[in-house]
């Protein structure tokens, strides 16, 4: 149901379901830690269950911008020399509310910064930082949109349900 593609440089963009799962799990984490959902469920292909409140869908691409020089640098010196790619998000969010049938739509585009280099694996737990906040901020502008249409209105509890991830060559 959903298409989502990932390109670095200037090639040409490629079906990523593995970075579409990747950015749509750390979405809806965001959404289930601030209380927005009970739970998540990913599915493939858009087999949804029966039994969700509401169905998820993104679509979208991640595009990463960096300098061929820099990465080549960076292999000569078995990865000690830094650099930095520059992702650039650009989401969208279709809920259908399986209730009433009833479908909203959200969207975002944002950008972060990550520096690549080997010895970074040390500093782990604070280089995905800028990471985590561009992640969060996301994902509270895809649900506040949602709530602007009043997608979650009638419902008892939070939202609950799938979201699902793209299919593969679609």
């Amino acid at each position: 149901m959903g298409e989502f593609t990932f390109l670095l440089g200037s090639g040409t963009p490629q079906s990523s379901l593995f970075d579409g799962e990747l950015l749509g799990g750390e979405l809806m984490g965001v959404w289930k830690q601030r209380g927005y959902i009970r739970g998540a469920q990913l599915v493939e292909g858009g087999a949804f269950s029966p039994t969700s409140d509401y169905r998820l869908t993104l679509n979208g691409s991640l595009r990463g911008d960096t300098s061929f020089w820099l990465e080549l640098l960076n292999a000569l010196t078995l990865t000690l020399l830094p650099y930095t790619v520059t992702h650039h998000y650009n989401l969208q969010y279709v809920l259908e509310n399986v209730r009433t049938g009833q479908a909203y739509e959200a969207s975002v585009q944002e950008s972060d910064e990550t520096w690549v280099e080997g010895l970074l694996v040390f500093a782990l737990p604070f280089a995905q930082r800028g990471h985590e906040e561009t992640v969060e901020r996301m994902a509270d502008h895809l649900y506040e949109q949602l709530a602007r249409q009043r997608a979650f209105e009638g419902g008892e509890e939070p939202m609950c349900g799938g979201h699902a991830t793209p299919e593969e060559g679609r």
